[in-house]
């Protein structure tokens, strides 16, 4: 059994395109679906920055918000369902669905020129070809060990040899001159990644076995990074903060390849701006688990119950883990209510919490 589906083109303020591909076989106890969507969205609220020359310095709040902006999502999202066959509650029973989808993002127009747009911190960057709020950071590129690792990170500029950190000490993040001029600053800065996913998915499964039944749901994303702020706080050392559980910086008896020194004086290993504060947002979730079981009638019957009384007890478990390289609460942010800044966790974001709860029911 084979079911084509005809593209579905919509003219409004989101522009869709989809095409589909359903294939059921024995009996549509199988199924399994194929789609390819490209929706662009225009008329988006965008801030345009003013030019300097108006005289408003930095003051971000005196900004229009115009409707300029225009983005497209597109990608692919793929299905695959097994269902049991019958509703009989005795023997072994299990019903599965896993899905895919992949997202590409594109920023299409901003108004103004098409000049870029930052989020509050300055870490996303927002410019027309690129993907919403994509980090643009200056990279780090592992920790100086000796003099001679600082004495040969070197670059040529105007046919002379120039040290691109001279002022570094074993111990110190190695930056990438990335403009190759011999100094580090902003102008190093490039695109390092954003916060949303490349892919996300899920796997449930229903099923039971004689009076007990299960349902277990588990989902994930992955291809993004986070900003952790909430680690640039906790890691930096230049100020009076509480530190990370395992905070070890280097020093010459511990040569720690992933955490510089920590010195409090012009610290430049505290640069904000630095992909030193970014990690992959991987994650996969098991989400819920629930545990039923159906009471026998002679047991309700004994407590008063009707014959036709059902009655089942549960227990239900949310969010009992999440496997993730992420170091902080959650890596499902989506950031602190800029759409920009998706990926930006400021430890302001309230993780989704585990809950253990038990039920009764009674069908009538």
């Amino acid at each position: 059994q084979l079911r084509l589906a005809n593209p579905d083109i919509k003219w409004q303020e989101n522009r869709q395109s989809n095409f589909g591909l359903d294939l059921g076989i024995l009996e549509d106890r199988v199924t399994m679906t194929a789609d390819y969507y490209r929706s662009t969205s225009t008329g988006l609220l965008v801030t345009a920055p003013l030019p300097w020359s108006l005289g408003l310095g930095e003051d971000v709040s005196r900004n229009p918000v115009v409707n300029a902006g225009s983005m497209r999502n597109s990608g692919f999202e793929f299905g695959l369902t097994h269902r049991a066959a019958g509703a009989s509650t005795t023997g072994f029973r299990l019903s599965t669905t896993a899905t895919l989808t992949t997202t590409k993002n594109e920023v299409l127009s901003l108004g103004n020129g098409g000049q870029p747009l930052f989020d509050e911190t300055g870490a996303a960057r927002t410019a027309v070809g690129g993907a919403l709020g994509t980090f643009y950071l200056v990279r780090t590129n592992g920790i100086f060990q000796t003099p001679a690792e600082v004495a040969a990170h070197t670059t040529t500029v105007n046919g002379a040899v120039r040290i691109i950190q001279p002022g570094a000490q074993p111990g110190d993040l190695r930056f990438v001159d990335s403009n190759a001029d011999g100094l580090i600053n902003d102008d190093d800065r490039v695109e390092v990644g954003n916060g949303t996913p490349k892919y996300s998915g899920g796997l449930f499964f229903d099923g039971g076995y004689n009076a007990f039944d299960f349902q277990l749901n588990m989902r994930g994303a992955g291809g993004h990074k986070i900003f952790n702020v909430a680690r640039y706080w906790t890691d930096r050392t230049d100020d009076p903060s509480n530190y990370r559980k395992g905070f070890a910086p280097w020093t010459p008896q511990n040569r720690s390849t992933t955490t510089p020194r920590a010195f409090a004086a012009g610290n430049a290993n505290t640069r904000f701006l630095s992909d030193r504060w970014i990690e992959d947002g991987d994650y996969w979730r098991i989400q819920n688990i629930v545990v039923g079981y159906l009471l026998p009638t002679s047991l309700t019957a004994r407590l008063g119950a009707s014959s036709e009384t059902r009655s089942r007890v549960f227990v239900n478990i949310q969010n009992l883990h999440t496997f993730t390289g992420f170091s902080n609460w959650d890596p499902e942010t989506l950031g602190y209510g800029n759409p920009l800044g998706r990926g930006i966790d400021d430890g302001r974001i309230y993780p989704n919490v585990r809950t253990f709860s038990f039920g009764l029911e009674l069908k009538l």
